[in-house]
C-alpha cells in the first residue's frame, strides 16, 4: 500500500477519485483517494501471516477452521505460471481479479507461491548460446581468411 501506482486498479473508482481531486487538491487528500483505487483484497491477506520472501517465491502460514478457496495475496501475472504449494503437495490455482486463488485445506498450511519452471527458457539460452558461438567461429574464419589476402 506504501505506492499505490504500482497496485492493481479498481476502474470502478476513477471518475470518483478524479471529481474529488478537483475540489480539494493536496498531498495528503491524493495520497489517501489514491490508495482507494488499489484492487486488492485487503481482507483475505490479513488472514495470512508472512513467514519470508526472495526474488523468486513467496511463503506464508494460514489457519482456517474450513476447507475453501482463498485469494493468495500475491498479484497474478498474466501468461506467467506459477506453482503453488500447501504444505509441500503442489495445488492447482486461478487467477481472481488480479490475484492467484486456491483451494486451502482446513487447519494449519505453509502456502509457498514460485514461478513454475519453464524447460523452454532453458533451450531458449542453450539456442542462444551455440547461435552465438557459431557466429563468432564464422566472424573469426572469415577475419583469418581477410588478414591472409
Amino acid at each position: 500500500m506504501d505506492v499505490p501506482d504500482y497496485h492493481l486498479k479498481n476502474p470502478n473508482v476513477e471518475r470518483a477519485i478524479k471529481h474529488a481531486l478537483k475540489r480539494d487538491l493536496n498531498f495528503k487528500n491524493a495520497n489517501r483517494l489514491n490508495k482507494k483505487t488499489v484492487a486488492f483484497d485487503h481482507k483475505s491477506r490479513a488472514k495470512f501471516k508472512f513467514i519470508s520472501a526472495n526474488d523468486q517465491q513467496v511463503s506464508f502460514k494460514l489457519h482456517q477452521s474450513h476447507t475453501k478457496a482463498l485469494k493468495l495475496p500475491v498479484i497474478g501475472y498474466k501468461n506467467v505460471n506459477y506453482q503453488i504449494k500447501v504444505n509441500d503437495h503442489l495445488v492447482k490455482y486461478a487467477h481472481s481479479q488480479g490475484q492467484l486463488k486456491a483451494n486451502l485445506p482446513a487447519g494449519h498450511s505453509k502456502i509457498t507461491v514460485s514461478i513454475a519452471n519453464n524447460s523452454r527458457h532453458g533451450w531458449a539460452l542453450f539456442i542462444t548460446l551455440f547461435a552465438y558461438i557459431a557466429s563468432l567461429l564464422i566472424f573469426s574464419s572469415h577475419w583469418r581468411i581477410g588478414a591472409r589476402h
